[in-house]
């Protein structure tokens, strides 16, 4: 049984990313980098190699490769390209503002950024793990948090996590407003929430969460209130009641509205700010179909579409099929954690009431899981991000972007290892998907070949 405390997560946290990094370069000085020619990359990238050292090449090549080149350009010289459009400014303008903080110490700007990269990803992922205990912690105990916390650590995306990606952040800023959230602490939520909203396109689902915990807090008191009127139409035609309910519902819709309105202005700011940067200050084509010209101007998903292809069913291809199979593993993650939330007594009655409302503790000895309400709305996050990113993303990308964002897929992981009926091939299974994955994705991606 594995079992960690707090303070010896934290530690492994921040080892595993040197760890992690040295590995990185001892691997990108053993392999000669894949040919990127028709990647549209390169169409800056050369701009970014003149402005490095040599000794910065040979150190931070490696976690500095694919989205991580568009990462560290948009820090350096800001959005010059349409196609950057399609990386949220969370974390390249973070990036700038701490790389400006320590441009003193070093006098190759494309270096001092890798190095503040690479030390503000570490601090993220080990706040992430934090976080992810603090939080698991509260709605399982001590045992599942430690197993959590643990497999995050060690999870399969981890090049991206060391790499100059906004995994690292998000999951930082996720973890944290749930944690707000489980304490009904929305304000603080919020924050955490206009924030993610800038870091990542799947930031804006985070307002869902916000939704569901508010309404199950007040779920209570709105059954209260109706639960003893047998008939609710005469209750409602008396002039005092009826004005007495909508006072009560305002009391409920106003405070909600306020809680939304902060991630709303947000979006809508980004929105703006994107259209005001770019299309009145660059050389836009002239074409009815181009975003700018749309009512909501809209940028991200037009860039998608025009740059990587990506669209509803545009993956479903015959050529594709490795990278479904990449996928595949953390997709039957997801399945099992589904079937793991079905067979808990009293899941029906969590669907049928959206989780809002608290189902009998259906704890059973030996197993990790519990009350189905409490996990519902993780579950249906995580079945969402699934499903859209098999029909509409480059699939291979559903590896770290479920790892970065959904706490359930480390709490399904975690009671396999736990529960006293699972057998030790599957715990073994795990342990050789995370391995693999790890060592993979660090030889394949901090060479510049295609990973997830």
């Amino acid at each position: 049984m594995l079992r960690f405390a707090l303070k010896s997560l934290i530690q492994l946290a921040a080892v595993s990313r040197l760890i992690l990094f040295i590995v990185q370069v001892i691997f990108d000085a053993c392999f000669e980098d894949f040919d990127t020619s028709t990647n549209q990359i390169t169409l800056f990238e050369a701009n970014i190699s003149k402005s490095q050292s040599n000794i910065g090449r040979k150190i931070f090549n490696g976690v500095n490769k694919w989205d991580s080149v568009y990462f560290t350009y948009i820090s350096i010289h800001g959005y010059e390209y349409e196609q950057m459009l399609a990386f949220y400014p969370g974390f390249p303008l973070l990036l700038n503002l701490f790389s400006r903080l320590t441009a003193g110490l070093f006098t190759c700007e494309y270096l001092t950024t890798c190095i503040t990269s690479f030390f503000m990803n570490s601090f993220f992922f080990v706040v992430s793990t934090y976080y992810l205990y603090q939080l698991t912690d509260g709605i399982f105990g001590k045992k599942m948090a430690a197993v959590s916390s643990f497999l995050f650590i060690i999870n399969p995306a981890n090049v991206f996590m060391i790499s100059s990606y906004s995994e690292s952040l998000y999951s930082c800023l996720q973890f944290i407003l749930l944690y707000y959230l489980e304490r009904n602490h929305f304000l603080s939520a919020c924050t955490f929430i206009c924030l993610s909203i800038i870091t990542r396109s799947n930031g804006i689902l985070n307002i869902a969460f916000l939704t569901h915990f508010f309404l199950k807090r007040n779920a209570k008191t709105l059954i209260r209130q109706f639960s003893n009127k047998p008939a609710l139409l005469i209750f409602f035609l008396q002039p005092n009641n009826l004005l007495l309910t909508l006072i009560n519902c305002l009391r409920f819709v106003l405070p909600l509205c306020f809680y939304l309105s902060g991630p709303a202005i947000v979006f809508a700011i980004h929105i703006f700010w994107v259209y005001d940067n770019y299309c009145h200050y660059n050389h836009v084509v002239s074409s009815s179909s181009h975003w700018c010209y749309n009512k909501i101007p809209l940028s991200y998903s037009y860039v998608q579409h025009k740059y990587w292809n990506v669209g509803l069913l545009k993956y479903f291809d015959t050529k594709q099929i490795p990278n479904f199979l990449l996928a595949s593993p953390v997709i039957l993650i997801v399945v099992i954690g589904l079937k793991k939330f079905a067979s808990l007594q009293n899941s029906y009655l969590a669907i049928k009431s959206l989780g809002l409302i608290d189902t009998e503790n259906s704890h059973v000895e030996g197993e990790s899981l519990k009350n189905p309400s409490d996990i519902f709305v993780y579950l249906t996050h995580c079945l969402f991000l699934t499903s859209f990113g098999l029909v509409a993303f480059h699939v291979q990308i559903l590896t770290r972007m479920l790892f970065s964002s959904c706490p359930f897929l480390y709490w399904t992981l975690a009671s396999i290892f736990i529960d006293n009926k699972t057998h030790n091939v599957k715990r073994t299974c795990i342990v050789i998907y995370f391995v693999i994955y790890n060592i993979t994705g660090v030889i394949l991606h901090c060479n510049f070949y295609p990973w997830t």
